[in-house]
């Protein structure tokens, strides 16, 4: 855009704020006032402030009860009694707790599935709990051997995709969120320097420090894509044949049919009580087994 395009959209921009911040005109003095104070309803801003007020007490509840649960459970592991530590965990999970305490259970989960000798189901758990914790070292060793241990490749294979893949995936969604607005502070330093005074300079740090934000925006929108999935992992040792329709799977009914690999993520896009339809990477669809399908948004 032009210099003078560029001061044009600023002037707009800077009038734009000062209207939706202007103080609101007096009333009329000369309007009679009520002859008594009517009771004053609550706004929608003063509503939606409330419900999220309540919103955030029951959260915080439900984290202090799952809390409590985390901690029975870890009791009972250290006691030897690993069943009833794994019923402490899921019924604390149930409860809904967010942050650290949700990634923990998962961990402990995934650990109790390790020792039943059920490695894709704890690579699932350990999955679920990566982007909570994403550079715990104790859960980057348990996710890597539990992978090993089910036949499947290693996370990180060494070559770029990995590399990148690593990139996106080393950041909580808060992280990811600041790292986003941060990547966008040089930017608008950038553009402003090329309204103002222009010149091939400015032109080349603006394309420069844009590049930087789509880079610094591209965790967040990993997060963002996964968040909007119901992502789930094929928790069957050979694999999951899809079927056309659910209850197609008789012995040998469905032998030709197309595999979801043991260990690949699939995306639910329909359920029933006994069956998931899954649609593969790869874009092929059918139904599989409900208890070959390990949900990883719980």
């Amino acid at each position: 855009m032009h210099r003078s395009g560029w001061r044009v959209a600023l002037l707009a921009l800077c009038f734009a704020v000062f209207a939706r911040t202007a103080p609101l005109r007096a009333q009329d003095a000369s309007q009679a006032p009520l002859a008594e104070p009517a009771a004053a309803e609550p706004t929608a801003a003063e509503a939606t402030a409330a419900e999220a007020t309540a919103a955030e007490a029951t959260a915080a509840e439900a984290t202090a009860a799952a809390s409590e649960g985390l901690v029975a459970g870890a009791e009972e592991w250290r006691a030897g009694r690993r069943a009833a530590a794994e019923q402490h965990w899921r019924a604390a999970l149930d409860r809904g707790p967010s942050g650290a305490v949700r990634g923990a259970l998962y961990y402990n989960l995934g650990n109790a599935a390790w020792h039943r000798d059920r490695a894709l189901e704890a690579v699932g758990w350990y999955s679920m709990a990566l982007p909570l914790a994403p550079r715990e070292p104790d859960l980057l060793d348990n996710l890597d051997l539990a992978r090993r241990e089910a036949g499947l490749a290693p996370r990180d294979r060494g070559d770029l995709a990995s590399t990148f893949e690593r990139y996106l995936t080393t950041w909580t969604e808060a992280e990811a969120r600041w790292l986003a607005l941060l990547g966008l502070l040089p930017l608008a330093v950038a553009l402003l320097g090329e309204a103002l005074r222009g010149g091939a300079g400015w032109r080349m740090t603006a394309l420069a420090t844009l590049l930087i934000a789509v880079l610094a925006a591209l965790p967040l929108w990993h997060h963002e894509r996964r968040d909007g999935r119901d992502l789930g992992l094929v928790v069957a040792p050979t694999g999951a044949r899809l079927a056309a329709e659910p209850g197609a799977l008789a012995p040998g009914a469905s032998a030709q049919g197309p595999l979801a690999e043991a260990g690949s993520e699939v995306e639910r896009i329909d359920s029933l009580p006994d069956w998931v339809r899954v649609r593969t990477e790869s874009g092929q669809r059918g139904w599989i087994p409900a208890p070959e399908f390990f949900a990883l948004r719980r």
